[in-house]
């Protein structure tokens, strides 16, 4: 077997959560907003809602994901946890969410 490497300098961000996506994404201090959002004082948000109305008022440092069939608000420094809910999901037999 051949292995060849070729030496590059770029930035690298592991992406295993929300947060690490809303800092990659981000300026501090502002929301990242992807969809049909409307907020009013809030901030340090990461907000994805691609095919309904997601309103927010006076919120912070949390991850909203608002999908077809189902919605995840968790604050950027529980977005680890996430796993917790996906095995949580397992044990329910809710895999249609996974």
């Amino acid at each position: 077997m051949n292995i060849y490497l070729i030496p590059g300098e770029f930035a690298w961000s592991d992406l295993g959560n929300w947060k690490s996506l809303y800092n990659l994404l981000t300026e501090s201090g502002k929301d990242v907003i992807k969809g049909n959002i409307v907020s009013i004082d809030s901030s340090n948000n990461l907000i994805i809602s691609p095919n309904r109305l997601t309103a927010v008022i006076g919120i912070d440092d949390l991850s909203i994901i608002n999908l077809e069939d189902a919605t995840l608000i968790v604050p950027h420094d529980d977005a680890e946890s996430v796993k917790d809910i996906v095995e949580m999901l397992k044990s329910l037999n809710k895999n249609k969410y996974l």
